[in-house]
């Protein structure tokens, strides 16, 4: 749905805005941010993660679209995306930072579980980045005959550049969880906990266990990555 809704921005604005005196900054951004919520909206509607829908429209706009604009529009549309993206990750470190002092959501949640599942999410987040970002440089540095290749020091900067968890895991954490979630998203997690003693208590403290996991997970990365960042590029640049 996200590479549908991208190339159709992509083809629309190259054709409909080609002419100079219908070029209109307003309108190309316009329709890139209207285009862009109706991937979402519509992902959300079939039951599909309309937050990655959104993500991989935006890549795709960001790569085919962006240069279909005029010079104003592409200026507009950069601080536009710009101010959006700083305002949402405001919001959601907000609601991070309000969680963590949440007394009923650390009361509901299993404090053990919390510790495992975080120390699961640190290595699979460390692990998966090595393993895509190792794996897709050496994909990248086979195929560049002709070019530099990406050094090691790159690739190993590029890894610990994309251990930090934030908007985008806060946001689908949120939207799969907070609250105990709609009854469709949750489901399975209901199963799993239902019993004749309280099915909903018990699904209430695995959410809140999951929720808790998460902004845990989330603060670690920042604050050790923000901590080291400066070193390590030093260190490696």
């Amino acid at each position: 749905i996200g590479l549908l809704f991208g190339f159709a921005t992509a083809y629309l604005v190259r054709r409909l805005f080609t002419i100079p005196k219908q070029q209109s900054p307003a309108y190309e951004v316009g329709l890139m941010v209207v285009m862009a919520f109706m991937s979402y909206y519509i992902s959300n509607l079939l039951g599909q993660s309309g937050i990655l829908t959104i993500f991989i429209c935006g890549i795709i706009d960001s790569h085919y679209t962006w240069y279909n604009l005029n010079d104003l529009a592409k200026i507009s549309s950069r601080q536009f995306a710009l101010m959006m993206s700083n305002l949402c990750e405001l919001y959601m470190f907000i609601l991070v930072g309000m969680d963590s002092m949440d007394p009923v959501m650390w009361n509901d949640a299993h404090a053990d579980h919390v510790v495992a599942l975080t120390c699961i999410i640190l290595v699979l987040v460390v692990a998966s980045r090595a393993f895509v970002i190792y794996m897709l440089t050496a994909i990248t540095n086979l195929l560049r005959i002709k070019v530099m290749n990406i050094s090691t020091n790159t690739q190993h900067i590029m890894v610990f550049g994309g251990i930090m968890r934030g908007s985008v895991t806060m946001a689908i954490a949120y939207k799969q969880l907070k609250d105990g979630g709609s009854d469709n998203n949750n489901e399975g997690f209901a199963s799993d906990y239902d019993s004749d003693l309280n099915p909903s208590h018990e699904r209430h403290g695995l959410h809140a266990t999951l929720l808790a996991s998460s902004v845990v997970a989330t603060q670690i990365t920042i604050v050790i990555i923000g901590m080291f960042a400066k070193p390590v590029l030093e260190a490696l640049l």
